[in-house]
């Protein structure tokens, strides 16, 4: 990464206004975890372009690393407001609400990121785990087998597939889900956990 960053501090040197360089050094920080780096290039590329989408999503994921959940909003709102389309900016809005505990908010997000979106797996993932927090069991299990259906070697999803069904009753199904979660993952901490409880 060394060198990637000197050809973009050069390259910010020549040309001070240079957005895509700017916000690729902000990447970089990003990658290596140097996240107020990394919010303080972002924040420079906004400088020189104020209607940058992924620089406005970047700066969302990066304050979200920083804890600032609410902070992370605005940008993603920023980001959507710049590009309607911007499927990951939307999915983003919908972690950062569901991690807020604001599941309306999140279940909205996530239904329109679909609709841009219909295969984005990681979207039905975390739209079943806000249906499963509403109490919308039976939802999540669809939204889970989506996810799934998608990506079968998604453990994530089948683990918390294995937990719907479990809280519906359902036992036996939810034992191979989560036989099937450690198939793909052997080191699952949490599935081996949910296996031994519904085995008990």
């Amino acid at each position: 990464f060394d060198k990637a960053i000197k050809c973009y501090e050069k390259a910010l040197a020549i040309k001070t206004d240079y957005a895509e360089a700017s916000f690729n050094l902000g990447n970089i920080f990003q990658e290596l975890k140097y996240f107020d780096k990394a919010f303080k290039q972002y924040q420079k590329t906004l400088d020189i372009r104020s209607d940058y989408a992924e620089a406005h999503n970047n700066l969302g994921v990066t304050f979200i690393e920083l804890d600032q959940i609410d902070a992370s909003i605005k940008c993603f709102q920023k980001a959507l407001f710049f590009d309607q389309d911007y499927s990951e900016a939307g999915y983003n809005l919908g972690n950062s609400f569901q991690a807020l505990g604001e599941f309306d908010k999140a279940l909205i997000q996530y239904e329109k990121v679909l609709v841009i979106k219909p295969n984005y797996a990681e979207a039905h993932n975390n739209l079943g785990i806000t249906l499963k927090e509403m109490g919308r069991l039976i939802d999540a299990v669809r939204s889970y087998k989506k996810a799934i259906n998608i990506n079968p070697d998604y453990a994530e999803a089948q683990n918390n597939l294995g937990n719907a069904l479990k809280s519906l009753g359902r036992l036996d199904e939810a034992v191979k889900c989560y036989d099937k979660t450690l198939s793909i993952r052997p080191d699952y901490a949490e599935a081996y956990n949910n296996l031994g409880i519904t085995l008990m």
